[in-house]
């Protein structure tokens, strides 16, 4: 979903109760799926990505058996077996709801009700992440405050950037902003579960993609406490064509300086 980034408030919150090992040198380089789960792999592997996300249904697909996939729950609709399958499998990490703080969004704004439901996702004994934030991170602080209150396990911050790329560095600079806020807000990692750009119907859009690419991926791996970014697969931003090969923005995302070398 791409929406524009609404401003942050700063308030000062307690975190939830944490106990998530420290966060790896270099953030993992991932990718955001819309796709059936059966092509995740290759499309993974295409983009040099070491792990891929998608939402999982209620229960009409089986999970995945693939340890880079990270299962990120829609919303409260998910069966026991499916909770059983993602408890039992080698994944690293499970997402927690998915755009909780928009109305269409997977649990409707409610965050009694998503902190009822969380024992079911702490149960699996993943790593786990929180609801993913677009736009309203008083949601995210309602939820983490009750979290605490409750000693209900969050290991890491789950969030959307959709940026504006009219100027891709300042666009770049934004979103590493964004995370060191998320961070010293909240004093968890931080994983961008969806990066991508607004829609611009301008002839220089995909270039302007491109360089916001090469902009914000150093940003993201330079800061520790950055886990893991995948970049949102959509249809006008695809990293690979109709054919499976990769597009321009494909070469440029799975290697920012190899794709900056070969233009000079």
């Amino acid at each position: 979903m791409k929406h524009w980034m609404a401003t942050v408030t700063l308030t000062t919150i307690a975190s939830a109760t944490v106990m998530a090992p420290q966060a790896q040198a270099q953030a993992l380089k991932g990718v955001s799926l819309s796709t059936s789960f059966s092509e995740s792999p290759s499309k993974a592997d295409r983009v040099g990505a070491v792990w891929y996300r998608s939402l999982l249904p209620g229960s009409s697909l089986p999970v995945p058996e693939d340890d880079r996939f990270v299962p990120t729950i829609r919303g409260r609709d998910v069966d026991d077996a499916t909770f059983r399958a993602i408890r039992l499998g080698r994944y690293s990490a499970l997402l927690g709801f998915d755009e909780s703080d928009w109305p269409t969004g997977s649990d409707k704004s409610d965050v009694r009700a998503a902190l009822e439901y969380w024992p079911k996702l702490v149960a699996t004994g993943k790593r786990l992440g929180s609801p993913a934030i677009s736009d309203d991170f008083g949601f995210l602080d309602d939820f983490m405050a009750g979290a605490r209150r409750q000693g209900l396990r969050v290991d890491f911050i789950a969030l959307h950037s959709y940026s504006s790329v009219s100027d891709p560095e300042a666009a770049a600079a934004s979103v590493a902003a964004l995370v060191d806020w998320v961070h010293d807000r909240y004093g968890l990692p931080v994983w961008v579960t969806e990066l991508g750009v607004q829609p611009d119907a301008s002839l220089e859009g995909p270039l302007l993609t491109e360089r916001f690419v090469r902009a914000v991926v150093p940003l993201l791996q330079d800061r520790d406490f950055v886990e893991r970014f995948a970049w949102a697969d959509t249809g006008e931003d695809g990293l690979l064509d109709n054919k499976g090969g990769l597009t321009r923005l494909g070469r440029v995302y799975k290697c920012p300086p190899c794709e900056q070398a070969q233009r000079f």
